[in-house]
């Protein structure tokens, strides 16, 4: 028979004695009693307030003593999350450590080495670093992969401290947090348009508010990038808006998206709609859409037929931060190079391995539909566009991402020949002196869990990389006692620049 929530509560405050009271040889067995019940309770509105509640009395007994969670000023913010994803018994401690920090920041346990504008401030920290954990509703697909308990109980502990730390406190922080994010371009921007979803969703911005005016740079660009796209609050509606236009009225529409976009890096539902449209209809506005300059506009015209290519047949919903790699892509003149122009016009032909084709598919946690094909050659747009934004998130060799970042900057060519060989036969060769090595025989590499939230060009070619990287670096071990590997691997690698 199921215990009512009093008798759970009854029984908490008793092992809470128990633990208290027990000698060191059963304090262990004890304390996992004590998690174990706390655990239950955290799983509803009602046992998690009762913690709360009980907080201090939890403090006094001693169950964070000798445990990572011992000295709250230690404790760092963004590893919350991590630990909160855990599962059980870590989530728990995590939980009550929060549950403790709340209660510190509201002056309910006065702690000797941190105070209550300390613990506020990481609170703080805490709600902006994990912010989709403690925000979102869980009903993406980048949640699936957690148990749907261990999230009611993330969601409930969230939704308390809520209450003390509302969003809107926490708007200059998120503010610093976006700029911060986008800075470099990343190529990957899911984080980032996530939390400006909640934003759009929970906040009414001011423009006279300097934290509102630094929000609604980024929030609108998704959601509000011009006046008609006020008027017409769906693509659906806009599309049907732009075919009844007038031109002049699509070239403001193009020059103001266009701005919006190169002073984020962030391309909207409705900037692709425009787009695609303008490809069809209008050419001659793609350059203001993409905000390109000069010697832009030169390499989009010199190569019209294949930009209308890659538009039509490899940008949808899905993926449209291609809109943005292309736009950089034009910028630097690219197609103007043969090798590279070559390399891409391949590229669109090639037929992907099944094995590669699975893995691009598990890259993509939008709720778009997108094919591999759409994939690789929007993350190939990308990467050739932006170097930089290579080395943003979670890439889990620094080797692989410095070499995508460098042969995007130095040899694009290379990097889409590269990327043509891993994604047709799921293997790269490289030479190192003398000899070939081929990843596909290479049993492993450094990284042993592979992190598939990447963009898609480090999705297919970071593992090849990882696996040739490291067995040059062992050959170049045995071939040259006590020299230092990197002076003969890191040429045969990167190459000479």
């Amino acid at each position: 028979m199921e215990l009512t929530i009093s008798e759970l509560e009854s029984r908490f405050l008793e092992s809470i004695a128990h633990f208290r009271a027990a000698p060191s040889f059963t304090k262990k067995d004890k304390k996992d009693s004590l998690l174990s019940q706390a655990d239950v309770l955290c799983r509803t509105a009602e046992g998690l307030a009762f913690l709360y509640q009980s907080i201090p009395q939890i403090n006094e007994a001693g169950i964070f003593e000798e445990s990572s969670w011992a000295a709250p000023e230690h404790l760092v913010a963004y590893l919350a999350g991590g630990t909160l994803l855990a599962g059980y018994p870590i989530s728990t401690m995590e939980a009550l450590s929060e549950l403790r920090l709340l209660a510190i920041a509201e002056h309910r346990i006065i702690h000797p080495t941190f105070s209550a504008e300390q613990a506020l401030e990481f609170l703080e920290d805490m709600l902006v670093a994990n912010f989709e954990l403690a925000y979102e509703d869980f009903s993406q697909r980048a949640w699936a992969q957690y148990p749907k308990g261990e999230l009611k109980k993330i969601r409930l502990l969230f939704n308390l401290i809520h209450q003390q730390v509302p969003l809107e406190r926490l708007m200059p922080k998120i503010a610093t947090a976006i700029e911060s994010l986008s800075e470099h371009r990343p190529i990957v921007v899911s984080r980032i348009k996530r939390m400006l979803a909640v934003i759009h969703k929970q906040l009414q911005l001011d423009a006279k508010d300097p934290d509102g005016r630094r929000l609604l740079k980024f929030v609108n660009v998704l959601y509000q990038p011009t006046p008609q796209v006020e008027k017409h609050l769906s693509p659906e509606k806009y599309h049907q808006w732009l075919e009844k236009a007038a031109k002049a009225d699509v070239k403001v529409e193009s020059e103001q998206i266009g701005k919006r976009m190169a002073a984020t890096g962030l391309v909207s539902d409705y900037q692709l709609v425009l787009f695609q449209y303008a490809v069809k209809h209008c050419p001659d506005v793609v350059p203001l859409i993409l905000h390109l300059d000069a010697h832009g506009i030169a390499d989009y015209e010199r190569h019209e037929a294949f930009v209308g290519l890659l538009i039509q047949e490899f940008m949808v919903l899905g993926n449209k931060q291609a809109v943005y790699g292309l736009a950089r892509v034009l910028q630097r003149n690219l197609l103007s190079r043969k090798v590279t122009w070559h390399a891409l016009n391949r590229l669109t032909r090639v037929k992907i391995h099944p094995e590669v084709a699975k893995n691009l598919l598990r890259g993509n946690l939008s709720d778009e539909e997108v094919s591999p094909a759409q994939l690789l050659i929007g993350g190939a747009l990308c990467a050739l566009g932006q170097p930089l934004g290579l080395r943003q998130g979670n890439n889990p060799t620094c080797q692989s991402a410095r070499g995508l970042s460098m042969w995007s900057r130095h040899a694009p060519g290379k990097l889409v020949n590269l990327l043509i060989d891993a994604a047709t036969m799921n293997n790269v060769v490289f030479r190192y002196e003398g000899e070939l090595i081929e990843s596909a025989a290479v049993t492993e590499g450094l990284t042993r869990q592979f992190d598939y939230k990447l963009d898609p060009v480090s999705i297919v070619l970071v593992p090849h990389l990882d696996k040739i990287y490291n067995e040059m670096m062992k050959r170049a071990v045995v071939k040259h006692l006590g020299v230092d590997p990197h002076i003969s691997v890191n040429p045969a690698f990167y190459g000479h620049w």
